[in-house]
């Protein structure tokens, strides 16, 4: 066991599902003397200063440097006693998230923790001194069966909720087309004429759990664009508990198994549609294969406190 005496220093984003405060909470459970660092603190969203630096000045935050110098300044005072990781929650090397001086910053961290295997070899290429894969999990205190009965006024066919893309459109539209009563939250659907309609907007925590507590089925697709071969939601799905279409990956398939035990796969936004339609008509096949996921996942050690231990291992023993 890690001994409970270490000191850690949390720097990230808190609120909703961010992972920066579930490895803080994650800290606190684990015994640790947990401090924080919020880097909403850098960004000044709204203002106009902000958005030239956004767009003209490779995505840089508006108060990264005075950000930078409280992170220092806390870490000469509290003195944190373990080495310096980052969990890269996004590909950096995606044009879409591509910021020069994060790239950068990459290269001083003594382990970079990414949980898409397509990031390792550009992260080593890059300079980086340790690069491992390290997969999402879910945040115990946010993501767990509702103890109240499902709300039938949040019931779905199929739901999904996640950022929307190009690649991910079809999906929706895919299910819609087949006649299902979709439930579809996320920022920028309503980008897409196609998916204006059904979106239902971002939605809190607990709307969430009522949500995949009320589906028939939930929806697990990735975004190609981040190379991603899980997601988020490949965790808090099934801790909260529901039947699940997951996209077919190679990390899907570690993370669930290689049968139909606990999940549906598909290939295509038609084989998906294909899938759900199967599941809805089968609701014995999907209580049984909801029971399995969420087993799998909860007796698995995948809440952040078990990738927030396993980090601090692999750091005090280099």
């Amino acid at each position: 066991m890690i001994p409970s005496s270490r000191r850690l220093l949390v720097v990230g984003a808190s609120g909703s599902s961010h992972i920066g405060g579930s490895f803080f909470r994650a800290g606190e459970k684990l015994g640790h003397e947990v401090r924080f660092c919020d880097v909403k603190e850098a960004w000044r969203h709204g203002s106009i200063a902000q958005k030239i630096l956004w767009r003209c000045f490779g995505r840089r935050p508006l108060r990264l440097t005075t950000f930078g110098e409280k992170v220092v300044n806390e870490c000469v005072v509290f003195k944190p006693d373990v080495r310096c990781a980052n969990f890269s929650t996004d590909d950096p090397f995606n044009p879409a998230h591509r910021a020069p001086w994060f790239l950068s910053a990459l290269r001083e961290y003594d382990l970079v923790a990414t949980p898409r295997r397509a990031n390792i070899a550009d992260l080593k290429q890059h300079g980086c001194l340790r690069a491992e894969y390290v997969p999402f999990g879910y945040d115990s205190d946010l993501f767990f069966p509702p103890a109240e009965p499902a709300d039938e006024r949040m019931a779905s066919d199929l739901f999904f909720a996640g950022t929307a893309d190009r690649g991910r459109v079809p999906f929706i539209v895919a299910a819609l087309e087949a006649g299902l009563n979709v439930r579809l939250h996320g920022i920028y659907w309503e980008r897409f004429p196609e998916t204006r309609g059904p979106s239902l907007g971002q939605a809190d925590i607990p709307t969430l759990r009522r949500a995949i507590q009320a589906c028939r089925v939930a929806l697990c697709v990735v975004r190609h664009e981040n190379r991603d071969g899980h997601a988020m939601r490949s965790f808090e799905i099934p801790a909260v508990g529901a039947c699940m279409a997951v996209e077919d990956t190679a990390e899907h398939r570690e993370i669930y198994g290689t049968s139909v035990e606990s999940v549906q796969y598909f290939r295509s936004p038609r084989e998906m549609a294909e899938r759900a339609r199967w599941l809805l008509s089968h609701p014995n096949d999907r209580h049984r294969m909801n029971a399995a996921c969420r087993r799998r996942i909860v007796e698995g050690r995948n809440t952040y406190a078990d990738r927030l231990q396993d980090l601090i291992k692999d750091l005090m023993h280099e």
